[in-house]
């Protein structure tokens, strides 16, 4: 596990793999962010920042897109 964040794999064959956990934003920030961002721009997100713990949602038991 690295924090909240993702998991780390490592296979006996020396092969590694990260899965990141899918978060959110919460809806008081945004219920639709790409929809907002193509109406008002991205600057509305540009304060936002990985330490703002408050204003994302973990959903630990999903994983986000990736790749190996």
């Amino acid at each position: 596990m690295i924090y909240d964040q993702a998991m780390n794999v490592e296979l006996e064959n020396g092969q590694r793999f990260i899965s990141n956990f899918k978060y959110t934003l919460k809806d008081d920030v945004s219920k639709d962010p790409f929809q907002e961002a193509k109406k008002n721009g991205i600057s509305m997100f540009e304060l936002i920042e990985t330490s703002d713990y408050d204003k994302f949602k973990s959903e630990c038991n999903s994983s986000m897109v990736g790749f190996v």
